[in-house]
């Protein structure tokens, strides 16, 4: 019996033993590496060890923040300087080693639409008019609220509000309108528009925008401050760290005549520290510090019209005032969805050319260099 048992057991031992030898060994999974992970939009790469490809949380983080590493469900992910907002369509995300170029608009915080609020003020101290060394003649105060709703169709489609209210105080002046010291008070600007843009090819795209205006001070008919623009354009990406534009902008005036601007457009960023902007007639320079600070220094020539009441010194005339303003900026983007800049600058040159209600030149005047302050904020939700 027990040579039986002795029998029995080193037979079961012999077989499971050549089970383990004859069984081929189980070759390591290998790690991911950088290169083999693909992107997909709204898909997170898979970690060492592997698991389940989820979607982007609504926590996973703005990754529009380009020059930093972020980390979203414990993978870390460098976004460099080119990735700059990539809730615009035909920016190139790059994650890893792998290149994704988006042509359709979506936000990696989870949801396909965005909407996004601007508030800014700005107090500009006050200047004289036409005759330097006197007592300040003009102060103005400037208010603004806007809001944009973003949404997927077409590329990408914005419909957008704006109000800004324009406050002028005067104080002793002369010459402007005869016969008074108070040529006029507050204008006001409402516009509302929709703008458009969509990818055409590999690094070419196509933008269109048209909006109505009513830019009126105080008392005026609504008609009478009624105003339209189209703009249209391209843009063309020749590498990663640029991006080239062209566009046209064709709008009415108040007498009845087409005003058509061309402005280029220009983005480029060499690093993840610095970026040169041009649009149109702003020109930017732009400096990151760290993940949530910007500093900047910029200029630009800006133009606005109105009309004015038929109850004042020039019933129905039209105030034409052109301003070239330069000013450094800090922009802090420490807090989620919330994106906050304060400007210190001087307006180098400002023109005010008063016309009759048919357009006509009544009067030019300039005023000294004024410096302003501002503060504007965006909400994005």
């Amino acid at each position: 019996m027990r040579a039986t048992r002795l029998f029995t057991l080193l037979t079961a031992t012999a077989f499971l033993a050549g089970c383990q030898v004859g069984a081929p060994a189980a070759s390591p999974r290998p790690a991911p590496t950088p290169s083999s992970i693909a992107y997909q939009p709204g898909v997170l790469p898979p970690p060492p060890g592997g698991w389940t490809t989820p979607r982007v949380p609504e926590t996973a983080g703005r990754l529009e923040k380009g020059g930093q590493t972020v980390s979203i469900m414990g993978m870390p992910v460098h976004v460099p300087q080119s990735v700059i907002d990539l809730t615009q369509g035909g920016r190139d995300a790059r994650v890893g080693d792998a290149l994704e170029r988006r042509t359709r608009v979506g936000s990696l915080r989870g949801g396909p639409a965005e909407w996004i609020g601007t508030f800014q003020t700005t107090y500009q101290w006050g200047t004289e008019l036409d005759h330097p060394g006197d007592a300040p003649d003009l102060f103005t105060n400037r208010f603004r609220l806007s809001h944009e709703l973003s949404t997927p169709l077409f590329g990408r489609l914005g419909i957008y509000g704006d109000y800004t209210n324009r406050n002028y105080t005067f104080s002793g002046t002369n010459g402007l309108i005869p016969g008074t010291e108070d040529p006029w008070g507050t204008a006001h600007r409402i516009a509302v528009g929709v703008n458009m843009f969509q990818p055409v090819a590999e690094a070419w795209a196509v933008f269109l925008a048209t909006d109505v205006r009513w830019h009126a001070e105080d008392g005026a008919d609504l008609s009478d401050g009624f105003t339209w623009s189209v703009t249209a354009g391209f843009g063309y990406r020749p590498s990663d760290v640029l991006d080239l534009g062209l566009g046209v902008i064709v709008s009415d005036s108040f007498a009845g005549e087409l005003f058509i601007i061309g402005g280029p457009q220009f983005d480029w960023r060499p690093n993840k520290e610095w970026r040169f902007v041009l649009s149109g007639t702003q020109m930017e320079i732009q400096r990151n510090i760290g993940r949530s600070w910007q500093i900047a220094g910029a200029g630009a020539f800006l133009a606005h019209r109105f009309r004015l009441n038929d109850s004042g010194p020039l019933p129905s005339g039209i105030v034409a005032e052109r301003r070239i303003p330069i000013w450094i900026q800090a922009r802090y983007r420490g807090i989620p969805d919330l994106d906050m800049t304060l400007r210190v600058g001087v307006d180098l040159v400002r023109e005010f050319r008063i016309e009759n209600a048919n357009g006509s030149t009544f009067g030019t005047h300039t005023t000294d260099p004024s410096p302003f302050v501002s503060f504007r904020a965006i909400l994005r939700l």
